[in-house]
C-alpha cells in the first residue's frame, strides 16, 4: 500500500514538472517566434519610413538622397564614420516608424543589426538617371552569429540584390531599394513641368486676345496693300517677327530663365504649397526662350557640374512654341 502512495506521489510530481518544462519550452518557442516577427516588421517598417516618409513628399533634387550619395557603398557599424551615417538614418526614421532607435539598432537577441547598402545610377526616363540606393538589413537571429551568406566581401548594389539566406541559418534578410521613391519624384516633377506649360499656354493665349486688336489691323492693312496675303500660319510667322508690332506694348512673349518660371510657377501646387517657393528655391524647372515665340521648358540638371544635387543626371526638355497656341 505504501509503495502504490509513492507511486502515485512520484507519478503526481513527475506530472507537474513534464508540465511545467513543456510549457517552458513552449514559451521559449513561442518567444524565438515573436522575436522573429517582430524583426520582420521592423525591416518592412523601415522600408516604408524610407520610401513613404524619408524619401517622399520632396520635390527639390537637392534635398533628395541627402544620406546616401551617388558611389557610396560601405556596411553601417563597420567604423565611426558609417555609425555616424547609420546614426543620422535612424533619427531621420524615427518620425515615420514606431520604432526606437535602440531596436533599430540591435536586434531582440542584443546583436547590433547589419547594413549594407549601395548607390548607383538607374534610368527612371529617356535622358533620366536617379542615383538609387540598395539596402540590405540582417539580423544575426537567434543564434546572435552572422552566416557566410550574410556577409559580403565586396559591397555593390549587385551583390546585394543577390543576397540571399543559406539553409539552415536563422539569419533574418531584408532588401529593398529606393526605386519606387525616387521614380514616384520623377513623376511629380514631371507632372511640375506640364503645369508649368499648361500656365504659360494659357498666359500667352490671354496675352494673344488681349492684342489681338493691333494684329487684326496689322492684317487688314497688310490685306489692303497685298490681296494675296493670306491669314494662316504664314501671316503668324510674319505677326509675330514684325517690327511694328513687337515694339508694341502689350506684345505676347514667353517667360524665360528663372524668374519666369517663378512668375507662372507660383499657381503649380506640390503637397499644398507652391512648388517654386520650396525653401531653398528649388530651381529645377527652367524655361529657356529661343525666341519671341519659341521656349523650352523642362529640367536640366548634371551631378558632374553641381554635386549639390546628389547625382541626378537629367535632360528632359519640352518646346513651346507660340504659333501652335494661338493658332488652335
Amino acid at each position: 500500500m505504501q509503495v502504490i502512495y509513492i507511486m502515485g506521489v512520484f507519478m503526481f510530481v513527475f506530472s507537474i514538472v513534464m508540465g511545467l518544462t513543456t510549457t517552458l519550452t513552449r514559451s521559449a518557442m513561442q518567444n524565438k517566434l515573436d522575436s522573429i516577427a517582430q524583426v520582420e516588421s521592423m525591416f518592412l517598417d523601415i522600408e516604408r519610413g524610407t520610401n513613404n516618409g524619408i524619401l517622399a513628399n520632396q520635390a527639390d533634387l537637392r534635398y533628395l538622397h541627402n544620406h546616401f550619395r551617388n558611389g557610396v557603398s560601405n556596411e553601417f557599424s563597420q567604423n565611426a564614420t558609417t555609425r555616424a551615417a547609420r546614426d543620422g538614418f535612424n533619427a531621420a526614421l524615427l518620425d515615420y516608424v514606431n520604432w526606437s532607435e535602440d531596436q533599430l539598432r540591435t536586434d531582440p537577441w542584443g546583436t547590433p543589426m547589419r547594413v549594407y547598402y549601395s548607390t548607383s545610377y538607374r534610368f527612371l526616363d529617356a535622358g533620366v538617371q536617379a542615383p538609387i540606393t540598395t539596402f540590405a538589413y540582417i539580423s544575426a537571429g537567434p543564434n546572435k552569429g552572422f552566416e557566410a551568406s550574410s556577409t559580403l566581401a565586396t559591397v555593390n548594389t549587385n551583390n546585394i540584390t543577390a543576397m540571399e539566406v543559406s539553409a539552415g541559418s536563422d539569419d533574418i534578410l531584408y532588401v529593398f531599394s529606393t526605386y519606387d521613391a525616387m521614380a514616384r519624384t520623377w513623376n511629380i516633377l514631371t507632372k511640375a513641368v506640364d503645369g508649368v506649360i499648361g500656365l504659360i499656354q494659357t498666359d500667352y493665349s490671354d496675352q494673344y486676345a488681349e492684342f489681338l486688336p493691333q494684329i487684326e489691323t496689322y492684317n487688314a492693312g497688310r490685306f489692303a496693300a497685298d490681296p494675296t496675303f493670306g491669314f494662316d500660319n504664314a501671316s503668324l510667322n510674319e505677326w509675330l517677327t514684325a517690327p511694328s508690332l513687337t515694339g508694341l506694348a502689350g506684345y505676347p512673349t514667353l517667360p524665360d530663365g528663372t524668374a519666369g518660371v517663378a512668375a507662372v510657377g507660383g499657381s503649380v501646387y506640390f503637397n499644398g504649397a507652391p512648388l517654386f517657393n520650396i525653401t531653398p528655391p528649388a530651381n529645377v524647372v527652367t524655361i529657356n526662350r529661343t525666341n519671341a515665340f519659341t521656349a523650352q521648358v523642362g529640367i536640366n540638371l548634371s551631378a558632374a557640374g553641381a554635386p549639390a544635387l546628389i547625382g541626378w543626371n537629367i535632360n528632359y526638355m519640352r518646346t513651346i512654341d507660340g504659333r501652335s497656341i494661338v493658332s488652335n
